[in-house]
């Protein structure tokens, strides 16, 4: 048998080509496939990376959000703090409503506001 480029010839005579063997020493991350030369990392590691990479990541979202939640007392104090906001707002716009009243009308409220404290004192 003897060898010349891609075929073999038997003592016969008959040309065959020569059968191709699959590489077993090749690894699977050859540059050929698109691969950076480099030998890449095995399965389990990578999938061990990622994992730790995905915690990371959640253990990140879980801070930022305890960092945004809000407590019970400032929760409260926001409540108060907007029902105080609106309680000047209404006396501010009571106040405006009171200068652009006409006159007896103006009286009318002095007069109910002294016989109501009259009547408070009284009793």
């Amino acid at each position: 048998m003897k060898l010349t480029g891609n075929r073999t010839t038997d003592s016969v005579g008959s040309i065959q080509p020569i059968r191709k063997q699959p590489d077993a020493d090749v690894p699977s991350s050859c540059a050929c496939r698109g691969g950076s030369g480099m030998e890449t990392k095995p399965e389990l590691q990578r999938v061990l990376e990622s994992r730790k990479r995905d915690q990371l990541i959640r253990q990140r979202k879980q801070e930022e959000e305890a960092r945004r939640k809000i407590s019970p007392l400032e929760a409260e104090l926001l409540k108060r703090h907007m029902k105080l906001e609106e309680l000047e707002r209404q006396q501010e716009q009571q106040q405006e409503e009171n200068l652009r009243a006409p006159e007896f009308v103006k009286v009318r409220e002095n007069l109910r506001r002294t016989s109501f404290h009259a009547d408070e004192k009284e009793v």
